[in-house]
Order: structure tokens, then C-alpha cells, then sequence
């Protein structure tokens, strides 16, 4: 049960990481460098399936675009095409 807990508590964590932090084309090495320097608790090497799996479950629901096709795959965040693309529109 305490994995379940563990899983959405890094979940929660990403989802409020990816909604304050605007990138573009990034791989997910270079996001969870950020992530784990935002966040240290979760450095611990046994989390880190835990830690992509609920970066790719946020990315599956649409928190961050995927914007290449081969790999290694480059993410851009929602927020940044909202505060930084559409003011280059405005």
C-alpha cells in the first residue's frame, strides 16, 4: 500500500512541478534533473521507475507535449506554449 501513497505522492509532485516550470524541447533527463533538484526527496535511486512512470502518466494525460519523433523523445510543457508562444502571438 505505502508504494501506491509513494507513486501518487510523486505524481502530485510532478503534475505541480510541470504546471510552474515552462521548457521547451527537453529530454526527460534533462526535466527530471530539474524535477530532483526542485524536489531532493525523491533522488533515491529506488524511485526512479516510480519517477518516470508518473512522468509518463502525466504526459499520457497531457501535462507536457511531445515534440519529436525519434529518441531520444523532447518534451515541451503546456505552460510554456501558453505563456510564451501566445504572447509572441498577441
Amino acid at each position: 500500500m505505502e508504494n501506491i501513497f509513494e507513486y501518487q505522492s510523486i505524481k502530485g509532485y510532478w503534475g505541480a512541478f510541470l504546471s510552474s516550470s515552462p521548457f521547451k524541447s527537453l529530454t526527460f533527463k534533462e526535466i527530471k534533473e530539474s524535477f530532483l533538484y526542485a524536489y531532493p526527496q525523491f533522488r533515491e535511486k529506488s524511485l526512479n521507475n516510480k519517477i518516470y512512470r508518473a512522468f509518463r502518466a502525466l504526459a499520457a494525460e497531457g501535462h507536457v507535449i511531445i515534440d519529436s519523433g525519434g529518441y531520444p523523445y523532447r518534451y515541451t510543457c503546456l505552460m510554456y506554449c501558453v505563456v510564451y508562444e501566445l504572447k509572441g502571438h498577441s
